[in-house]
């Protein structure tokens, strides 16, 4: 009855605490090496009435949202009458306000990495607060692409982008 038990416990215990599906891990010598991997469903997104990419609300100001309603898996979202976003392809924000660049190219919002299809995922051009470029290269991992990382409105990054920084210890 015993090993019955333990093995009953030990089930019960890796499918209770154990990693879900999409997650991985491995330990190297006391590093835990995460492998992540997209779930891939979402809910289907709608904006003022038009279909629109589930990214888009990592760009929506939740200042302007009249209404929220879930039905069915879809997630309907209505803004105030009197803002009016204005919806851009990643694609096309980078064409709009970056030099053309025959390199590839990574899109972080808010430190979050960017996955998918450049001009279907959309943003609220009215809620960027800046921005950023990098150029990283690494002829070692045959590496040459430009990182872009864009910061909305939130408070947390309004108030990051007014602090002062001071380096140096001469005066």
């Amino acid at each position: 009855m015993k090993p019955f038990s333990t093995i009953l416990f030990l089930f019960l215990s890796v499918n209770v605490f154990g990693q879900t599906k999409w997650d991985s891990a491995v330990n190297h010598a006391g590093l835990k090496v995460i492998h992540r991997e997209k779930n891939g469903s979402s809910a289907m997104f709608y904006l003022n009435g038009k279909l629109m990419h589930s990214s888009l609300h990592k760009t929506l100001n939740p200042d302007f949202v009249a209404d929220v309603d879930v039905l069915e898996g879809k997630i309907y979202i209505k803004t105030k009458a009197d803002y009016k976003p204005q919806i851009i392809s990643l694609n096309n924000l980078r064409k709009k306000y970056l030099a053309q660049q025959p390199k590839p190219a990574l899109f972080m919002i808010d430190d979050e990495m960017v996955d998918g299809n450049y001009e279907s995922i959309l943003v609220d051009e009215n809620t960027l607060l800046s921005i950023v470029t990098e150029n990283f290269l690494n002829r070692e991992e045959g590496l040459d692409l430009i990182l872009i990382k864009l910061r909305t409105k939130s408070k947390e990054n309004i108030k990051k982008s007014k602090e002062i920084m001071i380096r140096g210890n001469a005066i």
